[in-house]
């Protein structure tokens, strides 16, 4: 189980752009590539070249004769003409592949920044006669060091996507419960709260499914996720097997102990216990 933790707060780069709170980021076109780096090598070709071209039409220092001083000024803007064509099609060349090349990592940033995160916004422009709704940004920690971590109120959640993560993790939820004793509703709950129902970036890319305590590493399964979660509560927070499957017991025991710096932490997951009836999980026979 990895230690190392990133950092999935909001960056300030989108409000920065005029990005509004909820709305899509602006599509970018699809650059060919290939067709353009093909292009972009004839053209160096070409002017390889001219330039050897230039180099082999000058004569040797010690085979050149003497000339008059005017036939001599002649030469030099002759020359100075030759050689100022290829030397702009050398900076046009330059420019244009720093112009490409910066745009091209503008264009992987794009895409590796997270979009499915509910994040804290800056305005500096309150629309009329309303105030701008700003998420709460959540911190979730299991150290000194504060990792701030944003996530989606209890309230706002999709019924149809904790529908249908609950048919997909319910059962893992109970057989690690059964393995480690602990309540599958609590770790349903928190599943559900810092994946967003399997929607956040982490859940899709990472298989990371509880958030900023395991951040730091790709999981190669979901079902592995979960399991060096209940690993992690096992071993730090072991004073809560007691509890048994008092689930707002436990829920009140991780805010106290430490688990997350939220301090609506076990109200949010009571919340969302008693929202979808997660505790009917706690329950092996269902």
């Amino acid at each position: 189980m990895s230690k190392n933790s990133t950092n999935y707060a909001a960056r300030r780069g989108r409000a920065a752009q005029g990005v509004r709170p909820g709305s899509d980021p602006t599509t970018r076109p699809i650059i060919d590539w290939a067709a353009l780096w093909s292009r972009l090598w004839l053209a160096l070709k070409r002017l390889v070249a001219e330039v050897w071209y230039l180099l082999s039409r000058t004569r040797p220092v010690g085979l050149q004769r003497k000339q008059p001083q005017a036939s001599s000024r002649l030469n030099v803007g002759i020359n100075w003409r030759l050689w100022s064509w290829p030397m702009l099609k050398v900076a046009v060349l330059g420019g244009l592949c720093l112009y490409v090349m910066q745009r091209d990592i503008q264009f992987s940033i794009h895409l590796k920044a997270p979009m499915g995160q509910t994040v804290a916004w800056d305005t500096d422009t309150p629309a009329a006669g309303t105030a701008e709704q700003m998420s709460l940004v959540r911190t979730v920690s299991l150290g000194a060091k504060q990792h701030k971590a944003a996530a989606k109120d209890a309230a706002r959640l999709d019924q149809l996507a904790v529908e249908t993560y609950l048919e997909r993790f319910a059962p893992v939820a109970q057989a690690e419960m059964q393995k480690f004793g602990i309540p599958a509703s609590i770790k349903m709950a928190q599943a559900i709260l810092e994946s967003q129902a399997g929607q956040a970036v982490a859940a899709r890319i990472d298989n990371n499914h509880f958030g900023q305590p395991l951040a730091g590493q790709p999981f190669e399964s979901a079902w592995r996720n979960w399991r060096e979660h209940s690993l992690l509560l096992v071993h730090r927070f072991e004073e809560l097997l007691s509890l048994g499957n008092d689930y707002r017991a436990w829920a009140r025991g991780l805010q106290q102990a430490g688990y997350s710096n939220n301090p609506n932490y076990a109200n949010d997951l009571l919340q969302i216990i008693d929202r979808f009836h997660l505790e009917q999980l706690d329950d092996p026979t269902i």
